[in-house]
């Protein structure tokens, strides 16, 4: 049974792709979403105008927000957690969080980065997938919704 599961947020798409799939996961096994931002400092790539500290940490706190709201809207039990990094460690915080909340597992939409920007910055759920002893789920932005539909004894026998 899984009770817990992890939302990393920045507030994309790709991030309430991976919002839709945590929810209806949440929602068939009764768990809870935890969704977690993280300020940290390259979050803005190669700009070289940054807003600063209260304005990147609101915008943070509002990406989480809204997606607790969203997800409390579709009948999910939802909190917020927050991070702040001084350094570019995502996945660090990301796998200290899951472990703090004793997450099943972690849901994540992919960045969609590519080319010389991948390369450069690279991507904090490939790094993730790497490290992380909790199982990750990765949704990519052109997702399907699944379908939200109970699991019945046939279904969870047959593995679905």
């Amino acid at each position: 049974m899984v009770k817990a599961i992890l939302l990393p947020t920045d507030g994309s798409a790709t991030a309430i792709a991976a919002g839709d799939f945590a929810a209806d996961i949440a929602k068939c096994e009764g768990a809870k979403v935890v969704v977690l931002g993280v300020l940290h400092p390259h979050q803005w790539g190669d700009t070289t105008e940054l807003p600063g500290d209260e304005v990147l940490r609101s915008d943070m706190h509002r990406a989480v927000d809204d997606e607790v709201a969203r997800l409390g809207g579709m009948g999910v039990q939802a909190e917020a957690r927050t991070w702040d990094t001084p350094t570019d460690q995502v996945q660090t915080a990301i796998e200290q969080v899951a472990r703090e909340i004793g997450a099943d597992f972690i849901v994540m939409g992919t960045h969609g980065r590519s080319g010389l920007d991948r390369a450069l910055l690279g991507s904090v759920t490939d790094r993730v997938l790497r490290h992380s002893t909790v199982p990750v789920l990765v949704v990519p932005p052109t997702s399907v919704r699944p379908q939200s539909q109970p699991r019945t004894t046939a279904g969870a026998a047959a593995g679905v």
